[in-house]
């Protein structure tokens, strides 16, 4: 750690210049200096003109004799008045007592301070221009608007005076005066040199000129002659007080801090009061500079405690000498005031207050502060240092929201290349990179390095392996094959990320649907250095079994579903189930019955995993190896222990066929008649009713076998069970010698049943669904739409409309699909009927026809049979309602969802989500809150990430500010890969760090978001921006220029 003291800029506390009225040294008679000499001469010379002159001149000079009496006892008003009758009298006569009387009234205006005193100054003097007394009528016209304060018209006065004509005693003060005057008109030169003629002679204004002529040196910065003439003035009555306080800041200037040292503290102990201030931060400064840091403290100190106001300089000084003394809960806040400076007092504090909280053990702050100081380049070792710390910390930290520390890093490198710390710095961006989870910036900072040695090639593989995950997760599969791609570019960099890479990227491709390219990546996996010993290895072969399984090859999907069971390494139960009944289903399909009965059972004892599928499948197969009894005692145990399973029409169906098989035709009659009244929407009533009447029929009970069969005919027209129960009308009908009523039923029932063109309509209708089979939609659409507008209602109208919806799907021809989907729907419960509502809801859902969709949902949830397209109802009309803003159903819906077993995490997250915002909406804070925690913990993933930053804003809101914070800083912890929300949240804490008053942190908080934040087209950066500024222009931190104001001490 560098400690680096800044001085500033030396600059006096104040000025304490005496502006005062110095005429309180001269008694006011002196204003007009008319001696007594003067005046006896005038009486004098009075006499003697009176008795020279003829009576005529008795009246004015009676007046002029009474003025002179009167000026002599200063009655001005009264004498100007005689003076002004004597003028008059005289009228033009030129007289030296005519003279004198205009002079005596210019003095007496002068006197009386009446405002036509310069105008009867300057008649009288171009009446008498060459009149002796024209010298002594400036000089009083001079004193008059030294008097007036104006001083500018004084100079102009004073400098029409001879000073050679005025009396000797009258000298110190026309110099004072004169020098007074220049200096208050801005002209301390001439100023200077009035003072200079008197400040060295013995006078009444002798001290008051040293004091001026020592003011302006120290003004002009001529310190050693303003100090010189101070020293003179320290014992003198009027000046004493002040002068201590001129030469104090003198030895400032002068940088003689020993000298202040000396003085300062004796200063104090008699200081002038509104001083003190002062003199405590010059001697706190002294002793500072010094680097006696515990006497400084002492000093500054107390000056805090009595200054209202502290200037920046006076802020670091306060923080720099806490620091020094180790007082660096003292030495913080003192910086954080200025540490947001762009200066190099700015940057200086930033450096320090890092070390503060360093040994304050805040790591957190200290990294902020590091930070600022890095941004400014005043002192650049400073600077690099900063930088560096800035970088280290935030590695250590695990803090890099925005890969803080990799850019950190990469910025050192690329500023200070020759650095001794190159290297190190190197390692660090190393083991930055290794272990940053934001891989989508960590990406974009290693593509800029161009030249990738072995350690940033390992880098890369890592993270570029990582941030295909991340896109794999949010089902981004194909942009996840990319980057997989790029991480076994550098594939012998490391083993164990190579055969993960070639396992996702297996995933990725089976999600994809694209088995074959799964299965090579796979097989790449196994046969990948050190795939056994990684997790993925047991998954692999778990895949592997369902990509064989999916491309129909049955035998090698259960040699993989066997290796992955017999691995005895997965942890997984529900896969082991969910394994054990794909066995199952891999011998079933090949008829080895036994052996699919064995992994059934198998399933059954982990009891997870569709365990009612399990238990269906052993019953079924048990009929199938003729164990009826086994199988209705098995299927009785899936009706009991799962009630609400979807199997329970099957089971009830199976029971009714295997009570058949038995010849127990009551109780097969029961368990039809189950269906039928309590599964009236399943697919098995049409087929439940024809065993029926096959049933009645084998009892000999043929009216109600006819009943049974006409029911299924007239009530699903077009469907195979319906072709079915024709068949077994035609049997009674034939066994009772009654073809023509067989005829004449079918031919009323519509041309499908119509035995003459039931071949056509066979043929013609599995020429269709074999080009449907073969894949050739366009040829198939061509004759399926013949067959169907010839056959309208024909024996395959049901299939033909699937069929042809799925091709025209297929062909993006939507409307059209979405009408032969409706026909099939439109029509009784058939085995097409499920798959056509999900295809159909699914494109009114695409097309935003919300309304539509949710009606097919709402359809979908009552017939359903398939556990999965149940799901799909229900996650449409969380969906429907959601972009409908009905949010009342929004949060029904989502409940009965979370209800269902196996939802699929993905799903689990978007319900919640849906339901968070459905009651946020809705004014329940509270239940938004829960369901935004459930899912606030995957913030891999951007409805996880949001949910994080919904978390803190409600508690924000509900004013649990601390919770707001705690749940911001888990989200950094955490890392998300999605930027925005990260944004957001730290747009968050800067609300809640000017909540709490930390104004410092919010601060750093907004400029780390601007510096880092990549985007600047969703609003984020302009956003931190205005939070930031009103930060900045809040009136935090007062800092005038100075804060020591002149006091009068007079």
């Amino acid at each position: 750690m560098l400690i680096k003291r800044l001085f500033g800029i030396r600059q006096p506390c104040g000025i304490f210049l005496l502006l005062h009225d110095f005429n309180m040294f001269v008694p006011m008679k002196r204003l007009i200096r008319i001696s007594v000499y003067t005046l006896a001469g005038i009486l004098l010379w009075g006499s003697w003109a009176y008795a020279q002159r003829p009576a005529y001149y008795d009246h004015p000079d009676r007046f002029y004799r009474r003025g002179i009496d009167l000026f002599g006892k200063e009655k001005y008003g009264a004498a100007q008045q005689q003076f002004a009758r004597a003028a008059e009298a005289y009228g033009n006569l030129r007289t030296e007592l005519s003279s004198d009387a205009r002079y005596y009234m210019a003095l007496c205006a002068i006197r009386l301070y009446n405002n036509d005193a310069e105008a009867l100054v300057n008649d009288y003097i171009r009446g008498n221009p060459e009149s002796p007394r024209v010298n002594q009528i400036c000089y009083q016209m001079a004193l008059y608007e030294y008097q007036r304060k104006q001083y500018r018209s004084a100079v102009g006065w004073f400098e029409k005076v001879n000073r050679n004509r005025l009396d000797k005693d009258e000298l110190p003060e026309y110099y004072f005066k004169k020098g007074y005057s220049y200096y208050r008109r801005g002209d301390p030169d001439r100023a200077g040199v009035a003072f200079s003629e008197i400040k060295d002679r013995d006078t009444e204004y002798t001290a008051p000129a040293i004091y001026y002529y020592a003011h302006i040196a120290y003004e002009q910065e001529h310190y050693l002659t303003a100090l010189r003439e101070f020293e003179r003035l320290k014992n003198d009555e009027s000046f004493g007080p002040i002068v201590p306080y001129y030469i104090l800041q003198i030895y400032y200037l002068q940088e003689d801090y020993d000298q202040i040292i000396a003085i300062g503290p004796v200063l104090l102990e008699n200081v002038v009061s509104g001083r003190e201030d002062e003199v405590l931060r010059l001697v706190a400064d002294a002793f500072y500079r010094k680097g006696l840091y515990a006497e400084a403290e002492n000093y500054m100190t107390r000056y805090m405690e009595k200054a209202k106001t502290l200037t920046e300089e006076e802020r670091y000084q306060a923080g720099f000498i806490f620091y020094q003394n180790g007082k660096y809960d003292l030495a913080a806040p003192e910086f954080e005031k200025i540490a947001g400076r762009k200066n190099a007092l700015g940057q200086n504090a930033a450096y320090h207050l890092a070390d503060c909280y360093i040994r304050m053990g805040d790591r957190n702050k200290a990294r902020m502060a590091f930070s600022s100081a890095a941004r400014l380049d005043f002192d650049q070792e400073i600077q690099e240092d900063a930088l560096f710390n800035a970088a280290k910390i935030t590695y250590e930290l695990s803090y890099s929201p925005f890969n803080e520390a990799i850019r950190a890093f990469q910025d050192y490198i690329e500023r200070f290349p020759s650095s001794e710390r190159i290297d190190e710095a190197y390692n660090y961006l190393v083991m930055a990179f290794q272990n940053t989870r934001n891989y989508k910036a960590a990406l974009e900072s290693l593509n800029r390095i161009l030249v990738k040695n072995d350690r940033i090639r390992k880098a890369y593989q890592r993270v570029a392996f990582y941030r295909g995950l991340e896109l794999f997760n949010n089902q981004e599969y194909e942009e996840a094959i990319d980057h997989f791609d790029l991480s076994l570019e550098h594939a012998d960099m490391a083993n164990d990320l190579k055969a993960r890479a070639l396992f996702w990227k297996a995933e990725a491709w089976s999600r994809l649907g694209d088995h074959d390219m799964a299965i090579r990546y796979y097989d790449e996996f196994l046969a990948s250095p050190g795939a056994y010993g990684l997790e993925e290895y047991d998954l692999c072969l778990y895949s592997l079994g369902y990509a064989w399984f999916d491309k129909e090859n049955y035998a090698e999907a259960a040699s993989w579903f066997r290796k992955f069971t017999s691995s005895g390494r997965s942890g997984r139960k529900d896969l082991l189930a969910d394994a054990f009944n794909r066995i199952g289903d891999t011998y079933f399909i090949r008829m080895q019955y036994a052996t699919a009965l064995e992994y059934y059972e198998q399933s059954l004892a982990i009891g997870m995993a569709d365990p009612d599928y399990a238990m269906f499948q052993k019953a079924f197969t048990m009929g199938l190896m003729k164990d009826y009894a086994g199988k209705i005692s098995t299927l009785e145990q899936l009706i009991s222990k799962y009630p609400r399973s979807n199997y329970r029409d099957d089971a009830w169906f199976e029971q009714g066929n295997s009570y058949v098989n038995l010849q127990q035709h009551d109780q097969a009659l029961a368990a039809y008649r189950k269906i039928i009244d309590d599964f009236p929407g399943s697919s098995y009533v049409p087929r439940a009713k024809v065993q029926m009447g096959l049933v009645y029929y084998n009892l000999d009970r043929n009216d109600r076998a006819i009943e049974l069969f006409k029911q299924v005919v007239e009530e699903y027209p077009g469907t195979s069970e319906a072709r079915n129960a024709l068949t077994g009308l035609k049997n009674i009908y034939v066994d009772q010698n009654e073809v023509d009523t067989y005829f004449a039923y079918a031919r009323s029932v519509g041309e499908y049943a119509d035995v003459s063109t039931a071949e056509k309509d066979s043929l013609t209708y599995l020429s269709g669904e074999n080009l449907y089979m073969e894949g050739n939609c366009e040829r198939a659409v061509q004759v399926l739409q013949s067959y169907l507008e010839e056959f309208p209602q024909g024996s395959f109208s049901t299939s033909a409309h699937f069929y042809l919806a799925e091709c025209l799907a297929g062909l993006n021809r939507q409307e059209e699909a979405l009408r032969s989907y409706d026909e099939v729907i439109s029509r009784p419960r058939n085995i097409f009927t499920e798959p056509a509502l999900v295809e159909a809801a699914s494109i009114a859902y695409r097309q935003k026809n919300y309304f539509d969709a949710l009606e097919y949902y709402l359809i979908m949830e009552q017939v359903a049979e398939r556990p999965a397209n149940q799901t799909e109802a229900l996650k449409g009309q969380l969906r429907c309602y959601y972009n409908m803003k009905n949010y009342g159903r929004v949060t029904g819906t989502g409940d009965r969802l979370l209800q269902l077993n196996g939802l699929p995490e993905e799903m689990v997250r978007e319900t919640h989500y849906k339901m968070a915002r459905a009651y946020r909406e809705t004014g329940n804070a509270e239940k938004a809150l829960e369901h935004y925690r459930a899912i606030s913990g995957e913030v891999s993933t951007v409805i996880g990430a949001e949910a994080k930053y919904r978390v803190a804003e409600l508690y924000f809101e509900m004013d649990q500010i601390d919770k707001a914070e705690a749940e911001i800083f888990s989200m950094i912890d955490m890392n998300t890969p999605h930027a925005y929300w990260m944004a957001k949240s730290f747009l968050l804490l800067g609300d809640v760090l000017v909540e709490k008053g930390d104004y410092f942190q919010a601060r750093y908080t907004l400029q780390s978001l601007l510096d880092g934040y990549g985007r600047n087209d969703d609003g984020i950066l302009e956003e931190a921006a205005g939070k930031l500024d009103k930060i900045i222009n809040r009136d935090m931190f007062i800092t005038p220029e100075d804060t020591l104001k002149p006091v009068n001490l007079f």
